[in-house]
C-alpha cells in the first residue's frame, strides 16, 4: 500500500485527527503528529480485532487506537500493557466502562503473545527485546501487522539496537512484505493542505506480515 494513500485515510476523518492532536497536550510521552496520522490510519486500514499494545503509558496511544477501533465498527479485544503500576492505575480507571479492553502492569517478557493481528509496541528498546517480541510474533504462524514507536530511520547506519533488529529482520525475510518508515515531502504537502505545518518528524516503523507461513517451514 502507498504511504500517501494510508495517510490519506486518516485526513479522510480530519476532525477526529484534529480532536487527537489537540488532545495529546494533557498526556505525558506523546505521539507526534505524523506518528498519530499513521497510527490511526493503520487501524482503521488493516481493521484488527486482536490487538496488543505494549507500553500504554498513560494511554494516549490507546486512544488513538480506541478512536479508529471505534470507526471500524467491528467487534474487538484490546490489550494493553505497561510496566509503571501509578500509570497503569490511571489508565484503568480512565476506561474501566470499556469491556473491550483489557489493561495490566506487566513486562514485556512476561507477556504472552497470542495471535494477535495487529501490535503497537512503545517499550524495552533493546536489541534483547526486539528479538523476543519479533520471535514470538513469528511463532503464532499467522499474518500480523506491528507497529513500534521510537525507532528512528533504518539505514545502513541506525543507530539504537532495537533499530538494527527490525533493519535486519526486514531486510533478511522477504515475507516481511509492506514496509512503512517516515514522512516524504507529498506526505508533508498533504498535511500543510489541512494547515498543519509543524511536528512532522515520525519515529513509527511499521512491518505487515501477511503471507503463509506454510512455505516457511
Amino acid at each position: 500500500m502507498n504511504t500517501c494513500k494510508l495517510i490519506d485515510i486518516g485526513l479522510s476523518e480530519f476532525t477526529i485527527f484534529k480532536n487527537l492532536v489537540n488532545i495529546r497536550r494533557d498526556y505525558i510521552g506523546q505521539l507526534s503528529d505524523l506518528d498519530i496520522l499513521f497510527l490511526y490510519s493503520l487501524v482503521r486500514y488493516y481493521r484488527p480485532v486482536k490487538i496488543l499494545e505494549v507500553g500504554c503509558s498513560y494511554g494516549f496511544s490507546t486512544k488513538v487506537i480506541l478512536e479508529a477501533l471505534y470507526q471500524n465498527k467491528l467487534n474487538f479485544s484490546l490489550n494493553s500493557y505497561d510496566v509503571d503500576f501509578e500509570k497503569i492505575k490511571i489508565l484503568s480507571e480512565y476506561l474501566k466502562t470499556e469491556s473491550r479492553v483489557s489493561i495490566s502492569c506487566k513486562d514485556l517478557f512476561d507477556i504472552d503473545f497470542e495471535s494477535y493481528d495487529f501490535i503497537f509496541m512503545d517499550s524495552d528498546h533493546t536489541s534483547q527485546a526486539a528479538n523476543f517480541y519479533l520471535n514470538s510474533l513469528i511463532s503464532n504462524e499467522i499474518p500480523f501487522s506491528l507497529a513500534v514507536h521510537d525507532v528512528h530511520e533504518l539505514t545502513i547506519n541506525s543507530q539504537g539496537t532495537e533499530a538494527i533488529i527490525l533493519r535486519d529482520f526486514i531486510s533478511s525475510n522477504d515475507f516481511a512484505n509492506e514496509y512503512y518508515y517516515k514522512y516524504n515531502q507529498n506526505i508533508i504537502s498533504s498535511l500543510k493542505k489541512f494547515n498543519i505545518t509543524s511536528d512532522f518528524q515520525s519515529k513509527l516503523c511499521f512491518i505487515r506480515i501477511s503471507r503463509n507461513y506454510e512455505a516457511l517451514k
